[in-house]
């Protein structure tokens, strides 16, 4: 926990906080073969670290010495399987998302969307209403790396699966080696100024406006924690991308929400409208996508702009589409954490299954 910690604020070029106190993660749970409950740990004493220098910096009494709980933790970073939905679980990962043997490895696909499914099929030269064999057939007669550059130029999501060394060897992986692990720059406008100072301690954001224009989980999850501390929040979707609604509901604590069709002039300037009145935007869609683009030609005068991709903002990958499962496969952790050689194994296609869960 303390190294992830003290990077991040080295990183950020701040002073190490010594106020933090943790309780572990339970044995066993967040269980995996790399550090994962200690990431997870540390990601929340980081964001308390910062929430602490912003009670003070804001003129409030800061919480002494911070306590993080890691079972809490945990439960919220496991919060997938703990939600239930009129009391019942909610889905995993769709058929034809997965790990998939090639002529000569493996790939692993993410389909969870109609339009990426639709995309996958299409790749592979597959009838609409082709099923999880038909995909793992037409994979089997291709090369792990044909398929992932293919499926880049057509909008599809599939990576070849790497160990760490394949990884760090190949240009993405070369390139990301060495950056931060988070980074900021202060505006060339200055420093964009805040609300009134705010009066409440467990609400110190209370009064703060952001507005929300991330997907999926991690820059939704980033966002609630902002409604947690009390800003108001305002998602936006587009109604031409379809969301998967149990991710929705537990990423959508706290905010108000609003679909705009960007495509549409009078929405694309609403949205323009909206920049122009918050404090924060975050942004979680690649570069190179409109929104992105929009964000970049109508930068917020005086606004905090946060963003967060699959790829990073920067290098050979920065415009391609992905998900934190592929991530992990590209990157070897996938490898090291899955079954059998991490999913490399003869067990049909779900060796490496795991990897999802750290």
């Amino acid at each position: 926990m303390t190294d992830l910690l003290h990077r991040y604020q080295a990183d950020l070029g701040l002073a190490q906080a010594a106020d933090i106190t943790v309780r572990p993660v339970s044995e066993g749970v967040l269980s995996s073969t790399l550090p994962v409950a200690a990431l997870a740990v540390g990601a929340v004493a980081a964001l308390g670290s910062a929430v602490d220098r912003f009670r003070v910096a804001s003129g409030l009494t800061a919480p002494s010495p911070r306590v993080v709980v890691g079972d809490r933790v945990a439960a919220s970073f496991a919060g997938d399987r703990l939600l239930r939905i009129d009391g019942r679980p909610v889905a995993g990962f769709a058929a034809l998302s997965g790990f998939f043997r090639t002529a000569d490895g493996w790939v692993r696909t993410h389909a969870n969307y109609p339009h990426h499914r639709a995309r996958l099929l299409s790749l592979l030269e597959l009838a609409d209403d082709s099923d999880h064999t038909a995909v793992a057939a037409a994979l089997l007669r291709r090369e792990a790396l044909d398929v992932e550059e293919r499926a880049a130029e057509l909008g599809a999501l599939v990576v070849a699966v790497r160990t760490p060394d394949e990884w760090f060897g190949s240009a993405p992986g070369r390139f990301t080696r060495s950056g931060p692990i988070v980074s900021s720059t202060v505006r060339p406008d200055g420093l964009p100024s805040l609300p009134e100072p705010p009066t409440d301690p467990m609400r110190p954001l209370a009064g703060v406006r952001v507005l929300d224009l991330t997907r999926v989980i991690a820059g939704p999850v980033a966002t609630r924690d902002l409604a947690l501390l009390g800003a108001s929040v305002l998602r936006v979707d587009s109604p031409l991308l379809p969301e998967i609604e149990a991710q929705h509901l537990d990423t959508g604590a706290g905010k108000y929400s609003t679909l705009l069709d960007v495509l549409v002039d009078d929405d694309d300037e609403r949205l323009t409208a909206l920049m122009s009145s918050v404090d924060v935007v975050v942004g979680g869609y690649r570069p190179g996508s409109y929104i992105d683009d929009h964000l970049r030609a109508h930068r917020p005068s005086g606004a905090i702009i946060g963003t967060v991709s699959a790829w990073g903002g920067r290098g050979p990958w920065a415009r391609r589409r992905g998900f934190d499962s592929l991530v992990q496969a590209a990157s070897g952790i996938a490898n090291m954490c899955g079954g059998k050689a991490g999913g490399r194994s003869d067990d049909g296609g779900k060796a490496g299954g795991r990897s999802d869960d750290g």
